[in-house]
Formats: structure tokens, sequence, C-alpha cells
């Protein structure tokens, strides 16, 4: 009996906490305020620099535990975006947009890049559509290439109105490319996929990107 469950869980703790620096820990605990249930993880949930192996995610009673089972980069932010993933287990109410922050060194990046991805078309909007910056880091790979053969240093994804946002960058010059993921690989496998990109380094600045 009761009125219809609609609220989404809340997070009530973690461990480590969030936004952690000098992170060295490979597990992690999210603790919510009520049964939860963790579903669609290739498609929901992006790190963010990308990991070589997707972490082990699953649920236990209120909790939500990532295992991490490589070895991250040294003074680097890393960012894990759940999307939808995360729901309560009665209802199916998703917390959107959650984020864990955590710093393998003494600080935490805090620049960001936002910005509009449309169809160079009809001028709309387009959502679900992938976000990648790259640093260019790579001697023999040129950087127009770098989409082919390399996951991107930073990703997230657009909302339905197009807009995206990339937070807890580090200092620096970026090449944005936008992507129409289908098969979930952060790389341009041509056939289908969409890919746009902009001709000009990016930092912390206000951007748009036609597809």
């Amino acid at each position: 009996g009761g009125p219809k469950d609609i609220y989404p869980p809340e997070v009530i703790g973690s461990e480590p906490p969030n936004y952690s620096t000098n992170f060295r820990a490979h597990k992690i605990t999210l603790k919510f305020n009520e049964f939860v249930t963790v579903s669609d993880v290739v498609a929901e949930v992006f790190i963010s620099p990308p990991l070589e192996k997707t972490p082990d995610i699953k649920t236990r009673g209120k909790s939500v535990i990532i295992t991490i089972d490589e070895k991250l980069h040294d003074s680097t932010t890393y960012s894990i975006f759940f999307g939808k993933s995360i729901k309560d287990l009665t209802e199916g109410n998703p917390i959107e947009n959650y984020n864990y922050v955590f710093s393998t060194g003494d600080r935490i990046d805090s620049l960001s890049v936002i910005g509009e991805v449309i169809n160079a078309f009809d001028l709309k909007p387009r959502e679900d559509v992938l976000v990648m910056l790259y640093e260019d880091l790579n001697d023999t790979i040129p950087f127009d290439s770098l989409p082919y053969l390399v996951k991107p240093s930073y990703l997230t994804r657009t909302n339905a109105a197009g807009f995206f946002v990339i937070n807890n960058l580090r200092q620096g010059e970026y090449m944005l490319f936008a992507l129409a993921d289908i098969n979930l690989s952060t790389t341009y496998d041509q056939g289908e996929e969409e890919i746009a990109f902009l001709d000009s380094l990016v930092s912390s600045a206000y951007m748009v990107a036609e597809a």
C-alpha cells in the first residue's frame, strides 16, 4: 500500500569519499538510502580518462561496488559518469548523471569544456553522441587519425538538447571530435558511424560542434 515511489535513490556516502585526492584504492563503495540495482553498464557508464579494462560494477544491498583492476595514471583526475545505470530496486527510478571523481595526485583538475552538437544537415541537436577530447601525446599517429586508433583522453555524451560538458580537465590543449558510436567501442569504426571535429584546438571554452 501507500503512494508509488517516484523518487530516485540518494547517495548518502562513499568510500573513499567523492573528490578524494592521492587515490590508491582498487575498490569504491557508493552507499544509498535504499536498495539499488545496476543495468546497462556498457552503454551508460563512462570513465574519463578511459581505462583499458571495464571495471567490475555490482550491487550489494544498498551499495554499488566498483572494482578497478588496473594501474591508474599518476597525477590524473578520473571521473566515473553513471548515466541512468543506477536505479532503485522496487520501481526502477534512476539517479541521473551521478559522477564520482577522484585524483591520483594531490589536487582535482577543475577545467571544463562546454558545447553543443548539432546535425549539419538540419541543424537539429544530436542526442547520445560521444564528445571526445584528445591530447597530442602520440609521436607516430597523426592528430586527425586518433579516433580510428586510440581511445580519447576524456569523453562524455550529449543530452536530449545536444549539449555536453566535460569537467575535471587538466590544463592543456585538446582536439575535439563528436562520434555517433553505434558499437560502443569509443573509436571510429566507419560504416554507419558519423563523426565530426573542430578544426582548431580547444581548452576551457564554449564550443559548438556540427555532426
